[in-house]
């Protein structure tokens, strides 16, 4: 699988988000094997891609000096990788060169190595249970005020607390109302994953708890995919962490949509 990472140097427009960018005490986890392709925008110059075990000592990677820039993950005596760009311009630099931020990755042999705080597959880990699974979350949210949809309308499949994924799933196909909290979540596509959902209640409480880590919040509710009745589902405030029933057809619920490893 390739997965794109980008950095900036410069003046250079930024691809991630300015709280990715600037995010670097955290980790993107890859196993060895996996393929990355690392790219910088707006460089002026000529680009030479550096990396290093420590972050400390740099040393060029033969030929790579074109952006974007595709490696595979290898092992790493300190169980990590550093990535940087040293662009060059003789013209306007007077012969310095300049230094995109850095990437770093953390190099896994398993999944029950990452932990809260990674960035990992599309997003970052926002929990894990300790046996190599967990939840993910992008850093934006999917929407800023959606209905939950099919207010009137039990779905017995979508009042499970802890599982997202089924309840979604559910409420897609019970309920054809468009667009809604749900199937926005399903039809999602971000950093080439599009197994998305729309969290349970419990899993939606994670995320609250998390949600400074994870960054991107507003103060309002954010629908969960936990159904309460018929007429309510069960929603957060991301200012107090109160969770309550509210009515499906209320239309100002946020989304932040989550996928599992």
């Amino acid at each position: 699988m390739n997965f794109l990472l980008s950095t900036f140097v410069l003046f250079a427009s930024v691809m991630l988000s300015v709280a990715e960018a600037y995010s670097q005490t955290q980790l993107y986890a890859y196993s060895a094997g996996e393929t990355v392709t690392l790219s910088v925008t707006g460089a002026n110059g000529t680009i030479q891609w550096q990396q290093s075990t420590d972050s400390l000592a740099w040393a060029d990677i033969a030929g790579a000096t074109t952006t974007p820039y595709t490696i595979t993950t290898t092992t790493s005596v300190t169980g990590k990788r550093f990535f940087r760009a040293k662009v060059t311009n003789t013209v306007i630099c007077d012969n310095s060169s300049w230094y995109s931020s850095v990437i770093r990755h953390k190099i896994i042999t398993n999944t029950a190595q990452i932990v809260v705080g990674d960035w990992y597959g599309g997003g970052i880990v926002f929990y894990t249970d300790g046996t190599g699974h967990g939840l993910i979350a992008p850093q934006t949210d999917q929407s800023t005020g959606v209905q939950w949809g099919c207010f009137g309308t039990s779905i017995p499949g979508a009042v499970s607390l802890t599982n997202g994924a089924a309840n979604t799933i559910a409420i897609v196909a019970a309920c054809t109302t468009r667009p809604i909290a749900a199937s926005i979540c399903d039809t999602l596509t971000i950093n080439c994953y599009t197994d998305w959902f729309l969290p349970a209640k419990g899993q939606l409480n994670y995320l609250y708890q998390q949600r400074s880590l994870v960054g991107g919040f507003s103060t309002n509710y954010y629908w969960s995919s936990s159904e309460y009745n018929a007429n309510n589902a069960w929603e957060q405030y991301f200012n107090d962490g109160l969770q309550v029933g509210n009515s499906k057809v209320n239309g100002y619920g946020s989304v932040r949509c989550v996928r599992s490893f």
